[in-house]
């Protein structure tokens, strides 16, 4: 890093309350003003903590090598001024009883920056290969434009529920969001949120790398609280993933989200691989299933090269937990040809299925007569029709059944012959 050289400072003391403690190496600003020009920049190596109602005028760069602490009674930045706050130090907290609405924030080095307090982004935040640790917090950027959120390899961790990564949308565009853990192979776990229309909006996305039958950490947005857990759940869910999961939340706006959930094949069960999305539902509470497809990716190395992908659309927000899971499929089969002719072979015609809870399986001849029944799927059609042999021909049939909690309706064409 190329730490800037030249130093321009004008410091106007509103009650004279502008002190620096290098016992402590802290600068604090206690009812004062600082005003750093356009090209110029103050360099800090220590704390910066403002207080009361102490001010910062920032059209430059402020660098500051250990923590930011706003106990101001306003935002600490005046006029919105453009300018930077570049955190370069290792473990750097952003606290304090006030958020704060940086202009521009830049996190330097390989290391954690912990948000123990709300914080704003007005214009660019790049992250570059740090990683921001979210806790209960939420770290808005507010500007909608797709590319103002910048990385090399950083992330966003949220070891809490309540902590979000929120982003203003106000475009039918693609968002990233590059969360992600290290004690995850590869670290990236990232979501790509496309808003279905251009009203303005603001979403939140949060990824807990935790099974979810152990996360006692908080409340989400929508009011969930964990653990939970992964045996309660529909039963088509056969298996909910145990390493990580997502809060995705709207905080504001209409608009649907088309999304994009990536993950590796080495997350998967070794007996079957992931196909579709579950998310909590609280008012059950349980595993849901959303209608997801699964895909394959390459060639996103900003976010770890991942192979795998989820698709589909969110359109209520009611909840927000989320998590990959094996979806069971409904294995419904019934035969296009049977042959009722006493050979001993394809005999009798079933409506086949596993876990039939109900059923209700009818056959029509071409003329829209009934010419068979059944409510029990271990009866089937003999291929008789009033008690003689039923002609060869195309019949319809129509399925109504209830497998594993879902209703399935079919229908179709049967030849019969002999």
């Amino acid at each position: 890093m190329n730490l800037i050289k030249k130093i321009s400072l004008v410091v106007l003391f509103l009650t004279g309350c502008l002190s620096f403690s290098a016992q402590n190496n802290v600068l604090t600003n206690d009812d004062g003003l600082i005003f750093i020009e356009n090209g110029t920049g103050f360099y800090v190596e220590g704390d910066v903590l403002i207080k009361s109602t102490g001010v910062i005028d920032n059209s430059g760069v402020i660098e500051v090598e250990n923590n930011w602490i706003n106990n101001s009674s306003f935002n600490v930045f005046l006029n919105s001024s453009p300018g930077q706050v570049i955190l370069f130090g290792n473990n750097q907290e952003i606290k304090g009883t006030t958020p704060t609405l940086f202009y521009d924030l830049i996190t330097y080095n390989p290391a954690i920056k912990y948000l123990l307090v709300d914080s704003w982004v007005q214009n660019k935040l790049d992250i570059t290969d740090s990683e921001i640790q979210l806790h209960t917090h939420k770290l808005h950027l507010r500007n909608p434009h797709p590319d103002s959120l910048l990385w090399n390899t950083g992330f966003i961790a949220g070891d809490s529920l309540g902590g979000y990564f929120q982003r203003s949308t106000d475009r039918n565009a693609t968002y990233v969001f590059p969360v992600g853990g290290l004690g995850l192979l590869n670290t990236y776990r990232a979501i790509e949120l496309t808003p279905t229309t251009a009203d303005s909006s603001v979403f939140g996305v949060r990824l807990a790398e935790i099974n979810p039958d152990n996360d006692y950490t908080g409340i989400s947005v929508t009011g969930s609280t964990g653990p939970f857990l992964r045996t309660q759940a529909h039963p088509r869910a056969l298996e909910i993933n145990d390493k990580f999961y997502h809060n995705i939340a709207r905080f504001y706006g209409t608009s649907n989200l088309n999304t994009k959930l990536y993950y590796f094949q080495s997350d998967e069960p070794t007996w079957h691989d992931f196909n579709n999305l579950a998310y909590w539902k609280n008012s059950v509470p349980r595993w849901e299933i959303q209608s997801f497809t699964e895909n394959t990716s390459s060639g996103l190395n900003t976010i770890g090269n991942p192979d795998r992908f989820l698709s589909g659309t969110i359109s209520d927000f009611s909840n927000d937990v989320y998590s990959l899971v094996i979806r069971d499929n409904l294995d419904v089969f019934i035969p296009q040809i049977f042959s009722p002719n006493g050979d001993g072979n394809n005999d009798v015609l079933f409506a086949s299925g596993n876990r039939f809870e109900s059923m209700n399986f009818i056959i029509y001849n071409r003329l829209g007569e009934k010419v068979f029944e059944t409510s029990d799927n271990t009866v089937g059609w003999d291929g008789k029709f009033r008690g003689k042999d039923a002609q060869q021909g195309v019949y319809v049939y129509f399925l109504r059944a209830k497998i594993l909690e879902e209703e399935i309706t079919q229908k179709g064409d049967i030849t019969l012959v002999r």
